[in-house]
């Protein structure tokens, strides 16, 4: 195991986030035991160390890696302690791996050693440096996970909204222990609400409140699953039919809903009522220039975006540039359907005019019948002979991002940006709202959000990002799947981290 433990903190850890490393681990667990360390041995047996160290502090990490078994079978039945005690314990443990990974003489490290050191250096300082913001969650943990977040709780933080899809798809049902060791965890929930429920009311005496609108969404979460009975509940739901669909014997269901009745709905009523304390005391914007030392905060959040010291002037030249690159593909494919009129930004709002679609269904059966061009394309200021000068990729494709596929292909990320964006678009998915007007400034926060955050570009205007109740003024856009889309697409950096 201890080949495993090593490769749990070294997997993903060249690039800034070490730790984010399960499937790595999970892949050098079926190496087995006998597979031995290489290199050097006291860094090999202090990693060791530092691994059990974190899964013990971590049991939903070690359920998630599928090592909550053998002697960590334990873990199973625990879930992390979420209390703000637990925050400042992490810190000192950090501090104290980070002494002893220093003592180590790296000087006579060599090869894959030195990235193993330095991964976990890095690592470690980032997450002590997160300590200074004793507000939010900025641990070891999450900054390696990139989870940082002003807000403990919010509709997209805190136990409330991770633990029951953990259980449900990380907690694995095969035997009667496994039952066991999830009713345990069903009712460690309680106690882990009341330990996050402390810490809003910590922060909130702080001034750490999240915005109104922020507060809002979580309430209306809240009371929605509270509305339910607890036997309707996916936390007993789940648990009862995978033990029945295993054969496994036992009222899991009766069992499940009495600890969801008894202690789980008790404890997120407590949280339901500090929230709403705090939301008394919410603002309507959303900048992390009002937190305690906001200004640093943000610079640190960029840092651990984007595992770089560039600043926000920095970022926000650098999106611009790819911006202006983007635009120019996509003014070419847009040219190239016979759409030659008007900004890149008015042509792709044209194509998702219903209007326009409606258009090009007439068009399409006067084209069958060697009909006329659309007479329809002087009310939209465009040129629209749609049966002359189709761009090939785009020809084929009915909304499924064919043509980017088609694009992707010929290597070159910003034409298969451009091509996603236009056949998007075309097939009536929601306009980008491109804009160069406004730069990243401390009143924004560049941590990154799941696409199901983020709505229609809005030209530049501030704009909510739902789960951190902050804002920032880049563009988003979805691409023909659905996914985030963003204009200024990374080709010289992940287009997430800001």
């Amino acid at each position: 195991m201890g080949a495993d433990r090593r490769h749990f903190l070294m997997g993903a850890a060249a690039t800034g986030a070490a730790l984010a490393a399960g499937p790595a681990l999970a892949a050098r667990t079926k190496a087995g035991p006998k597979a031995g360390p290489k290199g050097d041995p006291a860094l090999h047996r202090l990693l060791d160390a530092f691994a059990d160290e974190i899964l013990d502090e971590a049991p939903e990490a070690a359920t998630s890696l599928g090592l909550d078994n053998g002697r960590r079978a334990a873990l199973k039945s625990r879930l992390s302690d979420r209390s703000w005690a637990a925050v400042e314990k992490g810190a000192q443990a950090c501090a104290d791996r980070l002494g002893r990974l220093k003592a180590l003489e790296r000087s006579r490290l060599g090869g894959q050693d030195l990235v193993y050191y330095d991964s976990m250096l890095y690592a470690l300082q980032m997450g002590l440096e997160g300590a200074r913001f004793a507000f939010g969650d900025n641990a070891f943990d999450t900054v390696v996970a990139e989870g940082t977040t002003p807000y403990v709780v919010s509709q997209q933080t805190g136990v409330f909204t991770s633990l029951p899809e953990f259980l449900n798809s990380q907690h694995k049902i095969a035997t009667r222990a496994d039952c066991d060791a999830y009713l345990a965890r069903v009712e460690a929930f309680a106690k882990a609400l009341d330990q996050e429920t402390d810490r809003v009311r910590r922060d909130a005496g702080a001034g750490v409140v999240a915005p109104d609108f922020i507060l809002k969404t979580t309430l209306d979460q809240m009371t929605e699953y509270r509305g339910q009975k607890a036997a309707e509940t996916g936390l007993v739901k789940s648990l009862a039919e995978r033990a029945k669909a295993k054969g496994i014997a036992g009222d899991w269901a009766g069992q499940a809903a009495a600890l969801v009745s008894d202690k789980v709905f008790p404890a997120l009523d407590r949280q339901i009522a500090e929230v709403k304390a705090a939301q008394a005391k919410a603002r309507h914007d959303a900048g992390v220039w009002k937190l305690p030392d906001g200004e640093a905060y943000y610079a640190w959040l960029l840092k651990v975006g984007t595992t770089t010291a560039l600043n926000a002037d920095d970022i926000h030249k650098m999106g611009l540039e790819q911006n202006r690159a983007i635009e120019s593909r996509m003014d070419a494919l847009l040219k190239a359907q016979g759409l030659t009129q008007g900004t890149v930004g008015e042509r792709m709002q044209a194509l998702a005019d219903p209007e326009y679609a409606q258009g090009q269904e007439a068009q399409q059966v006067g084209d069958e019948a060697g009909g006329e061009p659309d007479q329809r394309a002087p009310e939209l200021g465009l040129a629209m002979d749609r049966r002359v000068g189709r761009h090939p990729d785009l020809q084929d494709d009915q909304g499924h991002g064919d043509g980017e596929q088609a694009v992707a292909e010929g290597g070159d990320p910003l034409q298969a940006a451009a091509c996603e964006q236009v056949v998007g678009f075309a097939h009536g998915h929601a306009p980008c709202a491109v804009s160069t007007q406004d730069r990243p400034n401390p009143h924004l926060n560049p941590v990154r959000r799941p696409a199901a955050s983020l709505g229609r570009g809005t030209g530049g205007r501030q704009r909510p990002i739902a789960g951190a109740g902050l804002t920032r003024k880049w563009p988003d856009c979805r691409n023909a799947r659905g996914s985030r889309q963003v204009v200024s697409s990374g080709a010289a950096m992940r287009s997430d981290a800001f």
